[in-house]
């Protein structure tokens, strides 16, 4: 990652993704960092670089916001040398967060379904207080009581074709 700004950090706001609001301090990978600010023309470092000197690894994608680690390996033009640089939470941003300090560059490391946001999206439960626990069985009861006397209302009234019809207008009317 690299900021416009001439600094090697930047600000993101994440309450999209973990509710937070207060901003949170990333920082550039140095590499890109020192790079970036070497450059006659950020346009030339970014578009006409050669990218088969710089590889990233890192870690599967998992539902974890706050961990994150992996590796940018680059060699150094000068003497050729293969250098390693970690990257870790404070240099890596997740999808849906804001940025609210200039702008930023980034390698997009993950997409789709492997982003922290999509990974930890669920199927909202069903939720049920105890009021509603108790007023449901409550009303449960209130059923079973009220079948039950207009049951024994047809009973005494005794059984023939129109018991049925008796039987829910006993119903109705309890209710």
């Amino acid at each position: 990652m690299n900021t416009l700004n001439g600094t090697d950090d930047f600000f993101v706001k994440t309450d999209q993704l973990d509710g937070e609001t207060d901003w949170k301090q990333k920082k550039c990978i140095q590499f890109t960092y020192n790079k970036f600010n070497q450059e006659v023309s950020r346009d030339k470092f970014f578009f006409e670089n050669d990218y088969k000197n710089y590889s990233f690894e890192c870690e599967k994608p998992s539902k974890e916001i706050y961990k994150f680690s992996g590796r940018m390996t680059y060699k150094d033009i000068l003497t050729g040398e293969e250098k390693h640089e970690g990257i870790d939470i404070d240099k890596c941003i997740w999808a849906n967060t804001k940025v609210t300090s200039g702008a930023v560059y980034a390698f997009v490391i993950y997409t789709g379904w492997q982003t922290r946001m999509q990974m930890n999206m669920t199927n909202a439960g069903f939720k049920l207080t105890k009021i509603d626990i108790e007023l449901n069985f409550l009303m449960f009861v209130i059923l079973i009581l009220m079948c039950l006397l207009a049951l024994n209302m047809v009973l005494n009234k005794g059984f023939d074709s129109y018991s049925f019809i008796f039987f829910i207008r006993y119903i109705v009317m309890f209710s």
